[in-house]
C-alpha cells in the first residue's frame, strides 16, 4: 500500500493528511488517439532547485537549461520584497500571448511586446510573464540558438529560486463578486457544495484576505491568440509544451492542479486563453497523473478530490467528472461538445470507470 500526503496549505487544513490507497494507473496505449498524440510529445523537463527550467538530453543522464530572456519587469523587481508570498497558497495563470499576423514573432519580437509601456485601467505599466511557450518542439541542440519559440523563461528567479512577482493581472473585481457575477467563482462554489474539501485558489483570491494577485501567481504566456477559433487553436506540440512547463512548475513548487487558472476566470471579459483550452490542459494533467508513476503529482492532481472520496479510482473519476461539469456551467453547449470532440472525453470515461488498474 502507498501513502499518499497532500500538504495541508492545499486542503485550507492546517496540517498534512495522509490516506493509504493503491494508487491507480492506466498504460498511455489504452488512451485515445488525440490526448495521446500530445502527451506522447510532452517534453521531459523539470525546474532545478534554483528555479531554471531544465530539458533533458536524449542521453537522458543529463539536463540543459532552457535560455533564460530577462524582461525589463524583472530587471526592475528583482528585489528581496519582489519575491512572491511566501504565507500562501501559490497558483499558475495561463495567458495568450495575442501576437497577431504583423506581430515580430521572434524572441526579440516578444521580449520587445513585453517591455513596451503601455495603459491598464488608469496607469502606464510593462509586462512580464515568468515563461512564454511557443508551438516549436524543444531540441536540446537548438533550444539556445533557434530564433523560433519553443518555451523561453523571460524571469530570472531569486538565488534560492523562489520566484519574484510578474507583471500579469490587474486587481480583482471584488464589487463583481460581491454583486454574485463572478460567474467562474459561482460555478466552483456550486460544485464544492457537494465536496468538502473542494477549494480552489480563484475561491481564496475572491473570498479570502485581499491581496495583489500577482504576488502568489506564476505566469505562463502562450503564443497566439483567440483559442476558442478553430483556426487559431494551437498545435499538438504547443500544447504539449504547455503542459510540461505547467507540470514542471507544480512539481517544483507543490502547486496543486485546482490552483491552475486561465486569465478569463480571474478578469472576466478576458478572452484568454479561454474555456475550452483551460479544460482541455485540467483533462491532460489528469492523464499524465495516471501514466507517470509519480506520487507526489497524484497528490497535486487528485489530491482534494481523495479527500472527499477516499476510494482512489472513484476520487480519479470525480476529477474528471469535475472537468467536465465545471466547463458545462461557465459556458455554452457548443463550446462542452467540442472540448468532448478534441478529447474523446467519452472513450476515455468508458476507460477510466472499466480499465483503471492498481499500482501496488
Amino acid at each position: 500500500m502507498l501513502a499518499l500526503t497532500l500538504p495541508g496549505w492545499a486542503t485550507g487544513i492546517g496540517q498534512a493528511n495522509s490516506y493509504l490507497f493503491q494508487r491507480p494507473w492506466i498504460n498511455i496505449a489504452e488512451i485515445p488517439l488525440k490526448p495521446r498524440n500530445i502527451l506522447g510529445k510532452v517534453p521531459n523537463m523539470e525546474i532545478d532547485p534554483q528555479g531554471y527550467l531544465r530539458l533533458m538530453n536524449p542521453d537522458q543522464a543529463s539536463w540543459e537549461v532552457f535560455p533564460c530572456v530577462q524582461t525589463l519587469w524583472n530587471k526592475e523587481h528583482s528585489n528581496r520584497y519582489d519575491r512572491l508570498y511566501g504565507h500562501v497558497p501559490w497558483g499558475i495563470v495561463l495567458h495568450w500571448y495575442g501576437d497577431k499576423e504583423n506581430f515580430d514573432k521572434t524572441i526579440k519580437g516578444y521580449i520587445r511586446g513585453f517591455d513596451s509601456l503601455r495603459k491598464v485601467a488608469t496607469y502606464i505599466t510593462r509586462t512580464s510573464a515568468h515563461f512564454l511557450v511557443g508551438p516549436e518542439r524543444p531540441i536540446q541542440a537548438s533550444i539556445n540558438h533557434s530564433d523560433g519559440i519553443s518555451i523561453l523563461q523571460t524571469q530570472l528567479p531569486d538565488k534560492d529560486g523562489t520566484p519574484f512577482v510578474a507583471s500579469h493581472l490587474m486587481y480583482l473585481d471584488y464589487l463583481t463578486h460581491q454583486e454574485n457575477k463572478q460567474y467562474f467563482v459561482s460555478a466552483l462554489n456550486h460544485l464544492g457544495r457537494s465536496k468538502p474539501f473542494f477549494r480552489s485558489l480563484l475561491q481564496d483570491m475572491f473570498e479570502g484576505p485581499m491581496m495583489d494577485p500577482n504576488m502568489r501567481t506564476i505566469a505562463i504566456e502562450i503564443t497566439g491568440y483567440d483559442f476558442e477559433n478553430l483556426e487559431h487553436y494551437p498545435v499538438e506540440q504547443q500544447i504539449a509544451n504547455v503542459v510540461g512547463v505547467v507540470w514542471a512548475v507544480m512539481k517544483r513548487y507543490g502547486i496543486p492542479a485546482m490552483n491552475i487558472l486561465g486569465h478569463n476566470e480571474i478578469k472576466l471579459g478576458k478572452p484568454d486563453p479561454g474555456k475550452k483550452f483551460m479544460a482541455v490542459i485540467r483533462y491532460l494533467l489528469g492523464l499524465k497523473a495516471l501514466l507517470e508513476n509519480d506520487e507526489r503529482m497524484f497528490s497535486l492532481v487528485f489530491g482534494q478530490f481523495v479527500l472527499a472520496n477516499p476510494d482512489p479510482r472513484q476520487a480519479v473519476g470525480d476529477y474528471f467528472r469535475f472537468v467536465r461539469e465545471y466547463l458545462m456551467l461557465i459556458s455554452i453547449q457548443r463550446t462542452v461538445y467540442e472540448w468532448e470532440s478534441a478529447t474523446n472525453y467519452w472513450f476515455t470515461n468508458d476507460l477510466l470507470n472499466e480499465d483503471l488498474s492498481p499500482c501496488e
